[in-house]
């Protein structure tokens, strides 16, 4: 089970459709891992219909009940096939859809000892990207410049704050003041699900010499 949870309002927005594609993806890719988060949400869920149900209904708009008719009478939109399933589902569903299984991920390399793989909804200003570091790497010490979620998928590693693990959900930003430094676990290459709103800041020369080089 999870340890590290988003924060409750990021929950909260996830309930609410309040979420763009990338934090919606990781949120629900989350949600299949941590049944702590799903019983949150579905309470979020159950206080928001609670909630809209003690509003007046308000008379439909003209026209409304005719345009509900028409779009009954047509046949619904193809369903896209669910990913082939190899042995357990390592990526689950909600990002699934994106990837496909880990094991046909084309993993591109960046700097020796990590790899990743960027989403369809990555952006440059907006990367977001699964990320495999190998066992035993640690990641030069570094601040954001913006805030960095990222969703641990398999392996794990330690910083700061803790030990994390498949499940867990990194939160890092701009106001923390002690630089951010992970240690990846031995054992097996440890893949992130990561959205970054702005890039990393290094804090040594080696960082700032793999930035420049890789654009990390």
């Amino acid at each position: 089970m999870a340890n590290h949870h988003p924060p409750h309002d990021i929950l909260t927005a996830y309930t609410a459709g309040g979420l763009d594609e990338a934090e919606d993806v990781l949120v629900a890719t989350h949600l299949t891992l941590c049944p702590a988060c799903r019983a949150e949400c579905a309470d979020l869920e159950a206080l928001g219909g609670a909630l809209l149900a003690g509003i007046p209904p308000e008379p439909p708009p003209p026209g409304s009940l005719e345009a509900l008719l028409e779009r009954l009478d047509q046949p619904p939109p193809p369903q896209p096939s669910p990913p082939p399933a190899e042995g357990p589902l390592d990526i689950p569903l909600p990002l699934r859809r994106f990837t496909g299984p880990l094991s046909r991920i084309e993993f591109r390399t960046v700097v020796p000892g990590i790899r990743r793989f960027d989403l369809p909804m990555s952006r440059l200003d907006r990367p977001v990207a699964l990320v495999s570091m190998r066992p035993g790497l640690t990641i030069p010490p570094h601040h954001h410049a913006a805030s960095e979620r990222g969703l641990i998928l398999a392996g794990g590693f330690t910083d700061e704050v803790g030990h994390f693990v498949r499940g867990d959900v990194c939160v890092r930003g701009p106001d923390e003041e002690e630089p951010h430094q992970q240690k990846i676990d031995d054992g097996e290459d440890c893949v992130v699900l990561m959205v970054d709103d702005g890039p990393k800041i290094p804090t040594t020369v080696v960082g700032k010499v793999v930035n420049f080089l890789f654009g990390m």
